[in-house]
């Protein structure tokens, strides 16, 4: 199967979006080359440290064009077509008057605005890039049969860890719940939420395109048994969440409702067995309460512009720690630096660090994306492309999925939020694109 034209040599745009594809379906594998150097070496070589910058860079190099377009076409071109991009722009703006308010040096503060800015700047950035109609649906198998491969190694290495601690902190978990190692697949240590929710999103897009798919039940059984090796309860919902926006066959409504029946009642079983660990306790609270008890302190404070970007969390913190922190008792610092970026909880961090003015606009960012994806997925049912419409769907519905992992964590996982976004980026810049009929060509069975 062929992503691009079957032309000896490809021109330069097409090259660039042949790239950006590629890199946003092997996201997953961002994390492997550090998890197996800690694992062998117990250190993080360069190498490695270059592999979790790959996002950032791609990101950079990806607007680098961008402007270099806009020098040569202008800027109302395509900027006006869609309306997040001016959300974005009020959004840097508000970000840099609360630096300038809260006196935040320019390197703490460009550091904190980047990490809120680096990943919803991917919509606009594929949506410029032109993608056609066949890109996308090349694209988006691709991107499926990456995620089952993801999901089969996860599974593998759950079984394998009942018998070898080989796997463990690469495949898998070091700790476990309901008597198994939770999985990891090839996503890295510690990131069983996040790769259960990518499986989440994997899952319904396999729904979406399932006329165009070979051995559909298995491959649906497949990630649903992933989904539920995560044990990750922020998985769970998520798949709930979407299972009641989207629906489905009376037959996957059932089984997909038995995986969550089982799942969170095995939840509730943990939580009573262990009632809540001394050792996730952290100055009376757990650590998700205690982190949120800061960020509302930091807040009720600072209500409108914050205590500045890059004071709580994130990019800055990880690299220049935070002077607010210095307070803190040493069980709640030592939490903080295990999370290696601050507070662990996007949107209460988000709100204190750039107030209820930034904090409302990047909500504001979501919700206008939302009613662009369900006006799109509209128009392509109206078109009779119900799988075009579906997929718009399954895209609104997944924003609210972020909302969920952005108040028990972060969002900003690229092997999360970036292909999503960029796909969100794709789909949308096809809404006149359909018209072309001759270009929707049939993709093969895989």
């Amino acid at each position: 199967m062929y992503l691009f034209s079957k032309r000896e040599s490809l021109s330069l745009s097409e090259l660039v979006r042949l790239i950006s594809l590629l890199f946003i379906v092997l996201l997953p594998f961002q994390n492997l080359p550090r998890t197996l150097s800690l694992k062998l070496t117990n250190n993080v070589g360069q190498l490695s440290k270059f592999f979790l910058f790959t996002d950032e860079l791609l990101t950079a190099t990806l607007i680098l064009i961008l402007l270099s377009w806009i020098c040569l076409h202008g800027l109302q071109r395509k900027l006006k077509k869609l309306s997040v991009s001016y959300i974005l722009l009020l959004f840097i703006f508000i970000c840099f008057l609360c630096m300038f308010i809260n006196h935040i040096g320019f390197y703490r503060g460009a550091l904190g605005i980047f990490d809120y800015t680096k990943n919803i700047a991917v919509v606009i950035i594929f949506y410029w890039l032109g993608f056609r109609y066949a890109e996308f649906k090349k694209g988006l198998i691709l991107f499926i049969n990456i995620g089952l491969l993801v999901a089969l190694i996860g599974i593998v290495g759950v079984f394998l860890s009942f018998f070898t601690d080989s796997v463990i902190d690469i495949l898998v978990r070091h700790d476990m719940r309901f008597g198994f190692h939770r999985a990891t697949s090839v996503a890295g240590i510690g990131s069983s939420n996040y790769v259960g929710v990518y499986a989440v999103l994997v899952f319904w897009l396999l729904t979406a395109v399932q006329g165009q798919v070979a051995h559909l039940r298995e491959k649906q059984g497949l990630l649903l048994l992933f989904i539920l090796f995560t044990a990750s309860r922020q998985t769970w919902l998520s798949f709930l969440v979407i299972l009641i926006f989207h629906g489905g066959k009376k037959q996957l409504l059932i089984s997909s409702s038995l995986v969550l029946l089982l799942g969170t009642s095995g939840y509730l079983l943990d939580i009573w067995h262990n009632n809540f660990s001394a050792n996730d306790l952290v100055g009376g609270l757990s650590y998700r309460h205690a982190t949120y008890a800061l960020c509302w302190n930091y807040f009720k404070n600072n209500p409108l512009f914050g205590v500045g970007p890059g004071m709580l969390g994130g990019l800055a913190v990880q690299r220049l720690w935070s002077p607010l922190y210095s307070h803190l008792p040493p069980d709640v610092d030592w939490f903080l630096h295990q999370m290696r970026g601050g507070l662990d909880q996007f949107w209460g961090r988000l709100f204190a660090d750039v107030g209820g003015l930034g904090g409302g606009i990047y909500v504001l960012f979501f919700l206008l994306l939302a009613r662009e994806l369900t006006q799109k997925s509209r128009f392509f049912y109206g078109n009779n492309e119900n799988e075009m419409g579906m997929i718009g769907t399954i895209l609104a519905s997944y924003i609210l999925v972020l909302f969920i992992m952005g108040l028990a964590g972060g969002i900003n996982a690229a092997m999360l939020e970036y292909p999503f976004l960029a796909f969100t980026g794709i789909y949308l810049s096809l809404h006149s694109s359909s018209k072309y009929v001759a270009e929707n060509q049939k993709i093969n069975e895989y």
